[in-house]
């Protein structure tokens, strides 16, 4: 009996070339990493404006509304 093999990628060399095909080949893959590109630089504008802003002075547990909390 004779077995005959093909060249077929498997393995983690087959894995990457199957991410890599699925990459460039699905337009919802450029349409994620954009969204998530815009949605971590926008919230870490947010963190970086408000850790540059100045602090007011903190009320007091008695002087705070419900208002003041949300």
């Amino acid at each position: 009996m004779t077995y005959q093999t093909t060249d077929r990628h498997g393995g983690l060399r087959g894995a990457i070339a199957a991410e890599s095909t699925k990459l460039f080949s699905v337009r919802s893959t450029w349409a994620g990493l954009i969204s998530a590109t815009v949605v971590v630089l926008a919230f870490s504008g947010v963190l970086g404006t408000a850790a540059h802003q100045p602090q007011q002075r903190p009320l007091s547990a008695a002087g705070m509304s419900v208002s003041a909390v949300f």
